[in-house]
């Protein structure tokens, strides 16, 4: 009797999501994904919610490459990397990333969830502090992004500081270090602007380091 219970209550609730109209049903793709495909419901259909910004996900070029390399390396490593291991392909990428960014190295991770575990609980400790922007106006997600790296931040044993505004964040930043302490801005901070979503501003983080620095009071 409990188990039919449940699926009535859960029966009810798809019921009352459809009555709401916020039910969705897949609509199931029947070719590569392309900015025009066809689905078994219609066909030749604009697609306005894929990921394939640069149109590689049908590229001949991109797929003679996977082809080549399963005769090479087979298909993967059954697994993620640090489980089951780092492989040469793994490392000529990130070799031919670094080159291209011009940085030193690059890690490439599965996910941003494992790169918020990877970056944060590597770095931080409970010696450490972590400030975030909490108000991140710009066309993308805000709550999506604070989210996220409010997660990885909270992870660790580090403080962490809500701050509004990537400038206020950067001078609470520079208040909290003691001499010796070592402040890491995250983000791009060689730009002299910032691309907001209405439209671009001037910013400079190592500016905002400079003023900070000059009202300490210290």
């Amino acid at each position: 009797m409990a188990k039919k219970k449940a699926l009535d209550v859960y029966l009810q609730q798809l019921e009352d999501i459809r009555k709401a109209g916020t039910w969705r049903e897949e609509r199931v793709i029947t070719t590569p994904q392309m900015s025009r495909i066809d689905t078994t419901q219609n066909q030749d259909v604009l697609n306005l919610c894929a990921n394939n910004y640069l149109g590689l996900s049908n590229d001949s070029r991109v797929i003679k490459a996977a082809r080549d390399a399963y005769d090479t390396w087979g298909f993967g490593l059954s697994s993620v990397r640090f489980i089951c291991g780092t492989q040469l392909i793994h490392k000529r990428l990130e070799q031919r990333l670094a080159a291209f960014l011009q940085m030193d190295d690059v890690i490439l991770y599965s996910s941003c969830f494992d790169a918020n575990g990877g970056l944060f609980e590597t770095l931080l400790g409970e010696n450490d502090a972590v400030v975030v922007a909490t108000v991140r106006d710009i066309a993308e997600d805000p709550a999506l992004i604070r989210r996220a790296v409010l997660a990885g931040a909270r992870s660790t044993a580090a403080e962490v500081y809500e701050v509004a505004g990537r400038a206020e964040a950067i001078h609470h930043a520079v208040g909290l270090a003691r001499a010796g302490d070592m402040l890491v801005i995250v983000g791009k901070g060689d730009e002299r602007h910032q691309i907001m979503a209405h439209g671009i501003v001037p910013h400079s983080d190592p500016d905002e380091v400079e003023w900070a620095l000059r009202h300490r009071g210290d």
